[in-house]
This record gives structure tokens, sequence and C-alpha cells, in this order.
């Protein structure tokens, strides 16, 4: 299993999936595809490490158009920004946004809440369509690295990684290990944020849903890939009616990202 290291703090949840162990002895190349949550307010210095550490082409940014207005990306110099809005026509009641947390008062609600989201990820047209565009984008790539990122870079970000992993073959384990990551990387900025929205009048004993809904858990990403076979009957099915994607592509996939 590929031990991952912790690089950059801000943005938060930043990882870069090189490294991870794929089919016959292949591995992810490094400083090729990388996951995080918004790029918002970032320092100088992160700025800097992104444009010439990791040289990023182009930033995939799978929030609503509402969420890049109200914390708008930090450009980078040299990359591309692409826009695709994952929610874009699913049902509002499956959209996870701060005013339908605070409607989930207990873990359980939170749970079902997320279940029900992950399902409609991967298994709602309009959904699959913007995944499918995200993935061709990754076809295309220039000198650099490709960023994908959404406002937590949790769920919709954490789907997508465990989407292109599973296409380039990689252990499940490690798949699922990437995934988790994101309750150590984002657990000072959780803690911030439900302090912040505790001051603001929600009773305490809201804390616990708080931390369910901005955490991950195996299980909503089991059953996510639960929901996959469900719909479609197996993995590899999902990617080629699902995301339209040929032989062709997914041999290009794994010619570019990995060694």
């Amino acid at each position: 299993m590929k031990k991952f290291e912790r690089i950059i703090y801000n943005p938060v949840n930043f990882r870069d999936l090189g490294g991870i162990s794929c089919q016959n002895g292949t591995k992810v190349i490094p400083k090729r595809l990388l996951r995080c949550g918004q790029l918002f307010d970032l320092a100088q210095e992160d700025v800097a490490l992104l444009q010439n550490t990791y040289k990023i082409s182009k930033v995939v940014d799978f929030r609503s158009l509402e969420e890049t207005q109200n914390s708008p990306n930090v450009p980078l110099s040299n990359s591309e920004y692409i826009h695709i809005d994952i929610f874009e026509k699913l049902d509002a009641a499956k959209i996870p946004n701060l005013e339908r947390m605070l409607e989930l008062d207990t873990p359980k609600k939170a749970d079902d809440f997320l279940l029900d989201t992950y399902k409609s990820t991967v298994t709602t047209d309009t959904a699959l369509a913007k995944y499918e565009v995200f993935i061709k984008h990754l076809l295309d790539p220039q000198d650099g690295a490709i960023l994908f990122h959404c406002q937590a870079g949790k769920d919709r970000t954490g789907i997508a990684s465990a989407i292109i992993l599973n296409i380039l073959g990689a252990n499940p384990d490690d798949i699922i290990h990437d995934y988790l990551l994101t309750n150590e990387y984002r657990q000072a900025a959780n803690t911030l944020l439900i302090e912040q929205i505790i001051k603001q009048g929600l009773p305490e004993s809201f804390i616990p849903a708080l931390q369910t809904i901005f955490q991950v858990k195996a299980e909503y990403l089991e059953y996510a890939f639960a929901c996959i076979e469900q719909s479609f009957g197996n993995f590899d099915t999902f990617i080629r009616k699902g995301l339209l994607l040929d032989d062709s592509m997914i041999e290009k996939l794994k010619e570019l990202y990995l060694h």
C-alpha cells in the first residue's frame, strides 16, 4: 500500500495520487493527478508550490456556480480552468450544502443523506455525463499536472478519484485508503467549521451530526460501487455505458498516467 505523505496544508485535503500501485506492477505517475478542496484564499507560497513544483496545467472545478462565486479559486498561472458542476440538474434535495446540512440533526440522518447523494452521483445520467466530460479532459493532458477539486474535496472529488483509480487498476484497499485520508487532512478545517457554525447559534446537540456530514466513511464509497454494480452489472460496464469510454480511451488513460 502506498504511504501518503502530506505536502500541502492549504488547499485543504490536497494529495498527489502518484505512487499508488496498479495492475501488472505499474504505479500512478507522480505529479500528474492531484486532488484537493477549494483553491480559495491560498498563501503565496502555496500558490508557488502548485505552480512551480506541480506545474499544474489544468484545474477542474466540480463545484456549483454559487460555490465558485462565494469562494473563488486563486488563479494559477499557465493553467486552464475548467468548470464542471457535478451536481448541476441533480435533485436539490440530494445536494449537500450548508443549509441542508443544518436540517440533519442526527448522525443517522447525515449518514442516510450522504448515502442517497452518493447513489445519485454514480447513477444519475446528468452526473455521469459530467464525470465523462472530466475523464475526457484527462485524455487531453498538457505538460504538468491536472488538479481536480470540489468544495471540501471529499465527495464529488472522492468519487472522481475512486473512478479514475479503478479505471487505472488500483488495488481496492489503496482506493479506500486514499478516500479516507480526507478525515485526517480535513480534521483541523472541520473542527474550525463546526466551531463557527455553533457560534452562529446552532445547538451543540448538532455537533455529532455535523462531524458525520463533514467526514467520509468507507461505507459511503462501498455503497456507491454497490449502486454501480446494481445499475450496470459491474464496473467495466459502468465505464463503457455510464461514462461512454471505449477500450482505446481506457488504454490511453493507462498510457498517460501509469509507469
